[in-house]
């Protein structure tokens, strides 16, 4: 396999590296591929005596180092030319993997005795024979780290590329990691699922299944498609869930970088039979209310509730089941599933939770925010103020609604 190198362009204005200055790249390889190095246009200044390393190291700037080249003040000039970086050993890159790239140098940050780099918006994967790498093989994101915020803009995320982390996902505790759930400008997420809890009486048999024969999901199971059982001893269980977004490939024991996304929307399908999700925190959901859903806040979960007021079996695609709930943002969300009757179903008790747009927003009778289901309204606390008076300690809390 020929080793690819990172290449950067001649066009766009020169950037200063030096011990203050570091430019710097974050690549998520999206198959298995062999980096050998870089070739960059660069220059030196006028004074400058320090020595500048190309270094690559595993999810961040401060995670294992994994390749290093390092480049005397000789190899430049005072002038623009592409100089090449290679690798004593090529790197083989790991698949679904995220890596740090960094042009590094001690050289003190004075114009005269630092380094100069140009093209770094125009940067691109190229082997010794100019052969460019496919986009799809890589994410690349210039600054060397991930955005805090995502703008998806009500995309659709796709739950169908799974790796257990711990356990299968079907006991409390269980951990399931999907990768690659969207991306947008270059920069790709990965979604964490924990089971959080599973009340008594109910059994998790599936955490999500793919299976789209009965044509309630679309090819390759996109949603996230839990399967329940229940005895009718138990009618109100269920199971809680946590989903976590993360940059691609940050994923380390439970956890990975955070990514906020903005302007999430969560679609509900086939909430019958006596079934229910609960939401967190939404800025506002729709349903047509009235004879089939009913929505209220649950204090004992903390969560909003719709709950099915039929004991029929509807069609996963009739929009008198569906629920739509719209998020400012989130980088976390919990959300609950059950069922106020198990005698009802049939075996299982299904459930297809898309995060994306299903009926146009505009179809539905009702809107409601979390407030009017009777959430409380939240505090931002300002300021608190401990007095200690003797005989008892007195706190005054400040905040705005």
């Amino acid at each position: 396999m020929s080793a690819y190198y990172l290449y950067t362009g001649q066009t766009t204005a020169q950037t200063q590296i030096d011990t203050n200055h570091t430019t710097s790249w974050l690549l998520t390889a999206n198959s298995a591929w062999t980096l050998g190095g870089g070739r960059f246009v660069m220059k030196r200044g006028s004074a400058t005596t320090g020595d500048i390393s190309l270094v690559v190291r595993t999810g961040s700037a401060t995670g294992s180092e994994v390749a290093r080249v390092t480049l005397p003040v000789g190899s430049f000039t005072q002038s623009f030319t592409e100089t090449a970086f290679n690798f004593a050993q090529d790197l083989a890159l790991q698949a679904n993997t995220t890596y740090y790239i960094g042009i590094e140098s001690s050289a003190p940050d004075v114009q005269s005795q630092a380094y100069f780099i140009k093209g770094v918006q125009d940067s691109s994967f190229e082997d010794l024979s100019q052969n460019v790498l496919s986009n799809s093989a890589y994410a690349l994101t210039l600054g060397g780290a991930a955005p805090a915020s995502l703008n998806i803009n009500y995309g659709t995320l796709s739950f169908n590329s799974a790796t257990n982390k711990v356990g299968t996902g079907t006991k409390a505790g269980d951990i399931v990691l999907y990768n690659s759930v969207i991306t947008v400008d270059g920069v790709t997420v990965d979604a964490i699922v924990t089971t959080v809890s599973i009340d008594t009486g109910v059994t998790l048999t599936t955490i999500d299944s793919t299976d789209t024969a009965d044509g309630n999901q679309p090819s390759g199971g996109a949603y996230f498609s839990p399967r329940l059982s229940g005895t009718s001893s138990n009618n109100g269980a269920g199971v809680t869930f946590k989903v976590d977004f993360i940059s691609h490939g940050s994923y380390s024991a439970g956890t990975g970088t955070a990514i906020t996304l903005q302007n999430v929307r969560v679609t509900t399908y086939d909430i019958d039979l006596k079934q229910y999700q609960q939401f967190s925190g939404f800025t506002v959901a729709r349903l047509n209310n009235g004879a089939t859903l009913q929505y209220l806040y649950d204090s004992n979960t903390g969560l909003i509730q719709f709950k099915s007021l039929v004991t029929t079996n509807a069609s996963a695609g009739d929009i008198n089941y569906e629920i739509q709930a719209d998020y400012d943002s989130m980088s976390t969300t919990t959300f609950k599933i059950g069922s106020y009757d198990y005698s009802l179903v049939s075996g299982l008790a299904y459930y297809y939770v898309k995060f994306g747009t299903g009926s146009a927003p505009s179809s539905f009778s009702t809107s409601v925010t979390s407030q009017q289901a009777g959430a409380p309204v939240p505090v931002a606390v300002t300021d608190v103020t401990i007095s200690e008076a003797s005989p008892y300690a007195v706190f005054t809390v400040t905040g705005t609604v």
